[in-house]
This record gives structure tokens, C-alpha cells and sequence, in this order.
């Protein structure tokens, strides 16, 4: 199985991501690594297969071939959802410790994002110190690495969500997320236009305000970066029956 699975690796990640033949590729991975086990066991069995397939192209020095192996983990996650739900804490802690490490691979990070929200989504509270500490990685690779105002929409409201899970779903307070967290906010919301983005970011800030501010320096940096927005003068596209997205969303 493991030979089939890094043959199949091989393949889609040397190949055009639209063609059949690639298409065929994931097919095939996704069926190894769902029939790698059932159960708690099964899941992460799975997955770290896949990334122990991925290895080569990993570490590729072809910027184009180490995307796509990061492409894959994330299409994988996308595909099969089920996959991340209910992992235990050692393969969680383990897949968002593989995406905070790669936040500095730049040609990659868009796939990074995609991948990680996916994982970060599943923490916990009771996920343990190990998970809380990888997701507090995962930020922190995020705030030093990632230059989220360069980032497609889609890509940006990624960013953002994981810094939602860590600061308000997940409530980890300056302990943990450092004194810096504040200012690594302001540095990729900075710039941020589009009013589904500007929902996300805006429901962060009051978390950040209670639970992070320490200074006057740091309050006039957050007042800076929000209050840019007010009053609102965003006026919806005409009928828009796709997003439905109104000023008072925001």
C-alpha cells in the first residue's frame, strides 16, 4: 500500500493538476488513505501515511512540484473532511506543527492556509497543551511569514480564521499566544477591503481588546486599524442573490 500511495504521490505531483491523469492520481490516494483503517486508530493512520509518502516532494527544491505536495495534503482535507474530524491529539498536534513549519515556504502558502484551516478547525479546548501549542505555532508562522494583504480573498479569510480559532473560539489567552499577538493582528488585517473578510477580522478585535492590550502604543495600533472602516459606506452589488451580504453584516 505504502509503494502504491508514493507512486500515486509521485504522479500528481510531477503532473498539470487539471489533468486526468492527476485527477486519477488523487482518486487513488484518496481511496489508500481512507482504507488505511477505521476508527481513531484509522484516521491519522491515514493521513501521516500520506504525508510520509510526500516526503520527496516535500523537499523539493522545484518550487512548482513542492506546491503541488502541499496542494495535495490540502485537496486531500478538502475532499475528505471526515478525515480530521475526531483526531487525537497526537496527529492533530502533528499536522498543524507540519503546516506552522512551512508558513516560511512562500511559493507554497496559499495551500498552507487552505490545509491548516481545515486542522485548526478541529482543536479543542481539551485538545491538550501539545495541540494548543502547535495552533499558537501555526499563528505565530502566520503573523512572522505570511503576507496576508498579497493573498486572494479566499486566502486572506483562511489566514484569518485560524487566528479566530486560536484567539476567540479557543479563548488562549497572552500565556500562550505571547505578548505579541496584538501587533501580529494589526500586521496582516492592515489593508483588508472586502466586507467578508472585514466581518471575521472585526469579531477578533474585541477579544484582542479585553484579553491583549497591555499598552497605549498597542491600543492606538488596534484604534488605527479599525476605525479606517466608520462609518460604513459599503453599498452591496445589485442583486446579489449569491453572498447576500448587506452593510449591516458589518
Amino acid at each position: 500500500m505504502a509503494k502504491a500511495l508514493e507512486e500515486s504521490v509521485q504522479t500528481y505531483c510531477t503532473l498539470s493538476t487539471i489533468s486526468n491523469e492527476a485527477e486519477a492520481a488523487l482518486v487513488a490516494i484518496l481511496a489508500g488513505i481512507t482504507g488505511a483503517g477505521v476508527g481513531e486508530a484509522g484516521k491519522p493512520q491515514g493521513l501521516l501515511q500520506l504525508i510520509a509518502s510526500s516526503r520527496e516532494v516535500l523537499a523539493s527544491t522545484d518550487d512548482s512540484v513542492r506546491n503541488r505536495g502541499t496542494m495535495l495534503l490540502g485537496e486531500v482535507l478538502t475532499r475528505q473532511p471526515t478525515l480530521v474530524v475526531g483526531l487525537p491529539p497526537g496527529a492533530l498536534s502533528t499536522l498543524l506543527t507540519f503546516f506552522a513549519n512551512r508558513c516560511a515556504d512562500e511559493p507554497c502558502v496559499r495551500e498552507v492556509l487552505r490545509g491548516a484551516r481545515l486542522v485548526a478547525e478541529e482543536a479543542r479546548p481539551d485538545s491538550g497543551p501539545a495541540v494548543h501549542d502547535a495552533l499558537v505555532a501555526l499563528v505565530k508562522g502566520i503573523f512572522k511569514h505570511v503576507h496576508v494583504q498579497a493573498l486572494a480573498l479566499a486566502d486572506r479569510h483562511n489566514a484569518y480564521q485560524i487566528v479566530h480559532s486560536a484567539v476567540v473560539r479557543l479563548d488562549l489567552g497572552p500565556a500562550l499566544l505571547g505578548d505579541d499577538v496584538l501587533m501580529g493582528y494589526v500586521g496582516i488585517m492592515d489593508g483588508e477591503r472586502d466586507p467578508r473578510n472585514l466581518r471575521l477580522c472585526f469579531s477578533i478585535i474585541p477579544v484582542l481588546a479585553r484579553r491583549h492590550l497591555s499598552s497605549s502604543a498597542e491600543a492606538e495600533a488596534l484604534f488605527g486599524v479599525f476605525s479606517c472602516y466608520f462609518p460604513i459606506t459599503f453599498t452591496p452589488p445589485p442583486n446579489d442573490t449569491v453572498h447576500k451580504f448587506s452593510k449591516f453584516c458589518i
